[in-house]
């Protein structure tokens, strides 16, 4: 269609993409092929996957890595023309998503779709944020469940607890109003407050840590945690996160919701709002952050930046507001 672009994976674009099913500790190997002319960082939650090799669409040769640099990652930069094979292997159940990190790859963009193959029900409230996986998600996302035997969880009892509060800094319809996190350090945080550059968050690895977040902004949010292994109920996408019937909610105003996070390694790691009013996807940014960590190092941080990103309401407007992504590192003790 002439003067309008469609992004899809295998021809179908999100929510009417193949869904892929695993179950716990299948050893799963994916080859990429970008046949379009831009790059698409590709982003896997909840696990780390490894580049087995590289090659072109063009000459349909992959050239292998050799064992040492073979990398594990969360998010592999996919150049146009080029392929990539991964190998990844999921030891927690849940529902997951494989998706480009570039907002307007994920988002609000045309379908390419076909209703018929995929049930997508007429039945959801559009307006109902915790739709929003449905509904808001565009383009480049692959759904991905993993089943298994599921185990009751163990009591939870943090070592460590956090308040982050996710907040705006003027009165709602200012064109120069910034949205960003603010920890609590002592006292509550001011309502108006918001933190440049934002928090760091400072983990241990294998601590389990209770992170509440508090929604003081008008609009529904969620937080993802960018390559942090934790339960898929906390990974952020509401309305999909979670498993058997059990789904993580979108953090409506003046709402919380309680994050468990213990980290499984060391490394840099973001966490940032997936969400945006009425689109699932319109906050998702490239990342560049390293996700590696020596297995001698124990503590985990995180921190934020601030961007510009388009409003939460994700109406047709101008304005362009202030938002925050922030990222989890496990320095060296």
């Amino acid at each position: 269609m002439p003067g309008r672009e469609f992004t899809a994976i295998n021809g179908r674009s999100w929510p009417y993409t193949e869904r892929l099913h695993y179950t716990v500790r299948d050893t799963i190997h994916w080859r990429i092929v970008n046949a379009t002319y831009e790059s698409h960082p590709m982003h896997l939650h909840g696990f780390y996957f490894r580049v087995d090799s590289h090659g072109t669409a063009v000459d349909n040769v992959d050239t292998v890595y050799a064992p040492a640099d073979r990398r594990m990652v969360v998010t592999e930069d996919i150049k146009f023309g080029d392929t990539r094979t991964l190998t990844w292997s999921p030891d927690r159940t849940g529902n997951w998503i494989f998706h480009c990190h570039l907002v307007n790859h994920a988002a609000k963009l045309p379908r390419v779709d076909n209703p018929n193959d995929i049930e997508y029900p007429d039945s959801h409230d559009h307006g109902d944020p915790d739709h929003h996986a449905m509904t808001g998600m565009n383009g480049l996302v692959l759904g991905i469940t993993v089943g298994g035997v599921l185990k009751a969880a163990p009591p939870w009892h943090p070592a460590k607890r956090l308040r982050l509060f996710v907040q705006s800094d003027s009165v709602q319809g200012d064109s120069a109003r910034r949205w960003g996190y603010v920890l609590q350090r002592g006292a509550e945080p001011r309502r108006d407050s918001v933190e440049s550059p934002g928090p760091l968050l400072l983990l241990t690895r294998g601590e389990p840590t209770s992170i509440e977040v508090i929604n003081r902004t008008p609009e529904p949010t969620s937080v993802h945690w960018h390559g942090i292994e934790l339960e898929s109920y906390y990974d952020g996408v509401a309305g999909w996160s979670g498993y058997d019937g059990s789904t993580e909610p979108a953090i409506r105003p003046e709402s919380t919701f309680e994050v468990h996070i213990t980290p499984k390694r060391a490394g840099t790691f973001m966490y940032h709002t997936p969400t945006c009013g009425s689109s699932m996807a319109d906050w998702l940014a490239r990342s560049s952050c390293s996700n590696r960590g020596s297995g001698g190092t124990r503590r985990a941080s995180c921190w934020s930046w601030y961007l510009m990103a388009p409003t939460p309401s994700c109406a047709s407007t101008a304005r362009r507001r202030h938002h925050q992504e922030s990222f989890v590192s496990v320095p060296p003790i």
